[in-house]
């Protein structure tokens, strides 16, 4: 069973890579990204966090936004490759996800259901915050993911 949580806004200092994706290339997002935030860092000297996020929005047909990013501590100028956000400005819903990458859907469908029965009403950001590498644990029974819905206030 997947515990869902309800916590408060939880203002947060991000840098973060957006791009339009086909929902084929969804799963090409983080390696793409990657190369251009950590150039960013390279070059601004800013200090990001450990582990990656992803903010999918802006869903269609025809495919979504997504945005890769890291938390950041500190004053920092975005640059053209890249810009800086404050997410997690609301009220979310979470559930801490554990498995492959691919059993995900099931995680956002029981955070989304949830938001339903208990009378909320989701934004358009859903989060993913890789709480563990594929690089640093190679057992996919072991990767941990914490998905978050920001709910309208």
């Amino acid at each position: 069973m997947i515990k869902i949580q309800l916590s408060d806004p939880n203002p947060t200092t991000v840098v973060i890579y957006s791009k339009r994706y086909r929902r084929d290339e969804i799963s090409r997002t983080v390696q793409s990204a990657m190369p251009i935030l950590r150039s960013f860092e390279e070059k601004s000297g800013a200090q990001l966090g450990s582990l990656p996020f992803c903010c999918y929005s802006d869903w269609t047909a025809g495919g979504v936004t997504v945005a890769v990013g890291f938390e950041v501590t500190g004053d920092l100028a975005a640059d053209e490759s890249v810009s800086t956000a404050t997410i997690l400005r609301h009220k979310y819903a979470s559930a801490m996800h554990q498995g492959h990458f691919n059993e995900l859907p099931a995680t956002h469908a029981a955070v989304e259901e949830w938001i339903r029965s208990n009378g909320h009403e989701s934004l358009d950001a859903v989060y993913e915050f890789f709480q563990t590498s594929p690089i640093d644990e190679p057992d996919p029974s072991e990767w941990k993911v914490k998905v978050a819905w920001e709910l309208v206030d």
